[in-house]
C-alpha cells in the first residue's frame, strides 16, 4: 500500500466532527425541506421547534407558533392530542401511527388526515420534550372512506334484498347490527373490528336469498327437511361475499353466526374459541332480537323475557363476556325488539 493510500485510509478512519453550527444549519435545512411535518415541544407542551410543513398544518407561520402551547395552536384537536402527549411524558414511550383528522390552513375547505408519531426526546437520560412527526395521508384515507361508502351502499342493498323476500323479519338485520356494534364497543374492540362486525351483522342472513320464498314466509311450523334447508344459509351467505375485501373477516362471521360454544350449532359444530369473536357477538344479538320480536306465526317474548332466556345459556351456548356486555347495555336502557321495549 502506498503512502497516499495510507493517508487516505487514515483520513477516512477519522471520527466524525462534533455537532457545530454548520450541522445545525444543515439540520434546519433538512427540516425545512422535509415533505412531512416535524417539530418539538417542551415539557409544558410549548412549541420550541417546527418546520414550515407542520406550521401550515397548524394554521399559521413558524414564527407565530414558536413559544405557543400546542393547546393554543390546535384548540379543536387538543382534547384528542393531550392524552397522547401526556402518555409520552408519563411513560417515556413513543406513540406511533395515530390517525388524526381535521382542517388544514393550506386547504381549509376540505378535511385532511395525518399519521401522527410522538416520541420522547432525551438528553443525558432525562426527557426534555416530545418530538412530533406528522405525515399527510389524506389521499389514502379519503380513498378508503370512498371505498367504505361504496361497500356500505352494497351492504345496505343486499340487506334490503333479503328483507324484500322475507318481510316477516324486516328490520331484523339492521337491529342486530345495532346490538352487535354496541356490544363490540362495550367490549372495547378496535374501530376496524367494530366496523367489520357491523357489516357482517347487517347481511348475516344474506344466504337466505337461495332459500325459496314460500319457506321463508310460511306462517306455520317448518317440515324437518325445510328446517335443514334453512340451516344452509350461513354457508351460502359466506360463499356469496367471500370474494369481497371488507378489511375484516366478514365472511367468517356470517358462516359462524349460528355456531354455539358447546358445539351444538351449525354448519360445522364449532366449539368455544373455534368460533370467531365477531360471530359470538352476532349470535347473542341475533338470538335476542329474534326472541324479543313478534312474528305472524308467534308473538315476541318481549325484551325482558328474551334477555332472561339468553342469559340462561350463558357459558353453554353463548360467550360469557359477550353476554355480560349485552346485559349491561340493556340495563343501561338500550332498546330490544320490534316492540321498542326497554329492558327493565
Amino acid at each position: 500500500m502506498s503512502v497516499g493510500q495510507l493517508e487516505l485510509t487514515a483520513a477516512n478512519a477519522r471520527p466524525s466532527p462534533s455537532f457545530d453550527g454548520n450541522h445545525a444549519t444543515l439540520l434546519e435545512t433538512l427540516m425545512s425541506n422535509a415533505p412531512i411535518g416535524c417539530g418539538f415541544v417542551d415539557l409544558d407542551f410549548r412549541i420550541v421547534l417546527l418546520n414550515e410543513r407542520l406550521a401550515a398544518v397548524n394554521g399559521s407561520s413558524v414564527e407565530r407558533q414558536i413559544g405557543q402551547r400546542a393547546s393554543e395552536v390546535l384548540p379543536e384537536l387538543w382534547p384528542t392530542l393531550e392524552p397522547l402527549f401526556s402518555h409520552v411524558l408519563e411513560t417515556g414511550e413513543a406513540v406511533l401511527d395515530i390517525d388524526v383528522g381535521g382542517r388544514s390552513a393550506e386547504d381549509p375547505g376540505h378535511l385532511h388526515f395525518w399519521l401522527l408519531n410522538l416520541y420522547p426526546v432525551t438528553v443525558e437520560y432525562h426527557v426534555i420534550g416530545i418530538g412530533v412527526i406528522a405525515v399527510d395521508i389524506s389521499e389514502r384515507k379519503l380513498a378508503e372512506l370512498a371505498r367504505m361508502k361504496l361497500t356500505r351502499a352494497a351492504v345496505d342493498t343486499a340487506a334490503a334484498t333479503v328483507e324484500l323476500r322475507d318481510p316477516y323479519t324486516a328490520g331484523h338485520q339492521s337491529r342486530v347490527a345495532v346490538l352487535a356494534s354496541a356490544i363490540a364497543v362495550e367490549l372495547g374492540l378496535e374501530t376496524h373490528e367494530i366496523e367489520g362486525i357491523d357489516i357482517a351483522a347487517r347481511i348475516h342472513d344474506i344466504g337466505k336469498l337461495r332459500i325459496p320464498a314460500e319457506i321463508l314466509t310460511r306462517p306455520g311450523a317448518l317440515l324437518p327437511e325445510e328446517r335443514e334447508l334453512i340451516k344452509v344459509h350461513p354457508t351460502v351467505g359466506a360463499e356469496l361475499i367471500k370474494g369481497i375485501d371488507f378489511g375484516s373477516p366478514v365472511a367468517e362471521m356470517i358462516l359462524q353466526h349460528h355456531e354455539r360454544l358447546d358445539g351444538s350449532g351449525y354448519p360445522k359444530g364449532l366449539c368455544g374459541d373455534e368460533i370467531c369473536l365477531g360471530a359470538r357477538i352476532i349470535a347473542v344479538a341475533d338470538t335476542a332480537d329474534a326472541m324479543a320480536s313478534s312474528r305472524p306465526y308467534r308473538p315476541g317474548l318481549g325484551a325482558k323475557a328474551a334477555v332472561e332466556q339468553v342469559v340462561r345459556q350463558r357459558g353453554s351456548l353463548y360467550d360469557p363476556a359477550v353476554l355480560d356486555a349485552f346485559v349491561r347495555l340493556f340495563e343501561g336502557g338500550l332498546i330490544l325488539g320490534t316492540d321498542q321495549e326497554k329492558f327493565e
